[in-house]
């Protein structure tokens, strides 16, 4: 089943699936960008206003457009993914310019290769204690690129340029080759708390000497 959203339109409302798999649906649009208002973002969920939230064990629907938030001083978040909860973002879809494009915590599983996460005022993509297969997905001009805590991470070959920090990993496990975190403020990679980063390939700063065991961790170049 595709839902295609015409051209012209504007997102005022919130999805939010708890414990149904509606992965048989396609959210397409005729549009390069949907826009999505702020201001009707309403609801919250565990201190989170998203415009897209799946808990529970749920499947958001498969997101296959690229959605942009409006009115962005609300400090809203695109997508939620939380206690146990599953989404897969097409390559070339996503969500940009919300306070965080791609959350993810307690448990849940994003699959986002090659997806879009541009220009987040706090992060492209954060992971607490959940699980990311994001591949070549962009997550660059944000204040932090990728922002991973006690997470398991598989980003390689994907953008955190012209950030902050491209890279925050914090006792996490994270495949990274070939990403491209160059030309951040403050560094490409930040490792810490016995993280474990392999870094093969990729460009950007990094805060340890790598190939070289610490208390923070250890990042393979």
């Amino acid at each position: 089943v595709e839902i295609k959203l015409k051209s012209g339109f504007v997102m005022r409302e919130q999805v939010f699936v708890i414990g149904q798999d509606l992965s048989w649906i396609s959210i397409t649009a005729e549009d390069s960008e949907v826009n999505v208002d702020a201001n009707y973002l309403t609801t919250q969920y565990d201190s989170v206003y998203p415009a897209f939230m799946v808990s529970n064990g749920g499947f958001l629907p498969l997101i296959k457009c690229l959605f942009k938030m409006i009115n962005t001083s609300s400090g809203k978040y695109g997508i939620m993914v939380t206690n146990g909860g599953r989404c897969y973002v097409a390559p070339d879809a996503g969500f940009t310019y919300a306070r965080t494009n791609l959350y993810i915590q307690f448990g849940g599983t994003a699959f986002v290769k090659g997806a879009r996460f541009n220009n987040a005022s706090s992060s492209g993509i954060s992971v607490f204690s959940a699980t990311l297969f994001g591949g070549g997905a962009f997550c660059s001009y944000s204040n932090k690129g990728y922002n991973l805590y006690n997470a398991f991470a598989e980003i390689s070959s994907g953008s955190a340029q012209n950030c902050d920090i491209g890279v925050s990993c914090e006792a996490s496990v994270v495949i990274a080759h070939l990403v491209n975190a160059s030309n951040c403020t403050t560094r490409g990679f930040n490792v810490t708390a016995g993280s474990f980063v392999s870094g093969y390939g990729s460009t950007g700063t990094v805060n340890v000497t790598p190939n070289t065991i610490s208390a923070n961790g250890i990042f393979l170049r």
